[in-house]
């Protein structure tokens, strides 16, 4: 009987470092899946460009039993806060920086 665990994803964004840090926090193994590669997959296996989350789970399934994943550095208590200090700080500048998309990385990243 298999009891090992290992969540995997396919990075979008920065929504999946909330998960990393709680899933970590709570001992199990977190990993990431290149996107390029689950799309390259994907078409390998059933020849077809359609997307859905059921597919893409399954060949993310697939990837991860392959070994055909990275694991995530994810920053820890003081490096993290000065980190998440940094991009807030240089995200509001306005002549860079849309405002919405940017505020709201911001705060999902500070308040998590």
């Amino acid at each position: 009987m298999k009891n090992h665990v290992i969540f995997g994803v396919e990075p979008t964004g920065h929504y999946w470092l909330n998960l990393a840090y709680f899933l970590t926090a709570k001992g199990y193994d977190f990993v990431l899946v290149n996107p390029m590669h689950v799309k390259k997959s994907k078409e390998l296996d059933d020849n077809s460009p359609t997307k859905n989350d059921t597919k893409d789970a399954k060949v993310i399934a697939q990837l991860i039993k392959d070994g055909r994943y990275s694991v995530p550095n994810l920053l820890d208590g003081h490096l993290c806060r000065t980190k998440r200090g940094r991009q807030s700080k240089r995200s509001t500048h306005p002549a860079a920086y849309d405002y919405r998309r940017t505020h709201s990385k911001c705060y999902s990243a500070l308040f998590s």
